[in-house]
């Protein structure tokens, strides 16, 4: 029997949400080296924001295809992220997109692996993450509204 609900998650892409101070100083480290914060460890809006728009097509296309059948679809995911968004738990839905990753057999983005490291970084990614997320569902639902 097939499981269709399968997902694959190296440990490796949560290493930046339980690691020890080092493995957060050189994530850190990393991320000052891709622009995504500043020395103060401010995060880079706007490099964030264009690295969440370089990868959500693709994942977003993917995870639709690959979840048509469950229930609720793509839907479901949405209101998940949401709901966490509501409780401002970053971590818990950067968890929650390591977990679609794997549902998808991809593994995470390194950059946004790095993320985790960086509260605030994370939080730049998840807003404009679901952003992205709500334009692509308007853009979806005007398509399906616009075909007799």
């Amino acid at each position: 029997m097939r499981k269709y609900y399968l997902s694959f998650v190296d440990l490796s892409e949560v290493i930046n949400v339980t690691a020890n101070p080092d493995q957060i100083s050189w994530a850190l480290d990393q991320l000052r080296k891709s622009y995504f914060i500043d020395n103060l460890n401010e995060p880079n809006r706007i490099q964030i924001g264009n690295f969440a728009a370089s990868i959500f097509p693709s994942f977003f296309d993917k995870l639709s295809i690959r979840i048509a059948h469950w229930q609720g679809g793509i839907l479901s995911v949405h209101q998940t992220l949401h709901k966490l968004m509501d409780m401002e738990d970053y971590i818990g839905m950067y968890l929650y997109l390591v977990v679609m990753y794997g549902f998808l057999m991809w593994k995470t983005p390194d950059h946004l692996q790095l993320l985790a490291a960086n509260p605030p970084a994370l939080q730049c990614y998840m807003e404009a993450f679901l952003e992205l997320f709500d334009n692509a569902l308007r853009e979806r639902e005007a398509k399906t509204e616009n075909v007799p």
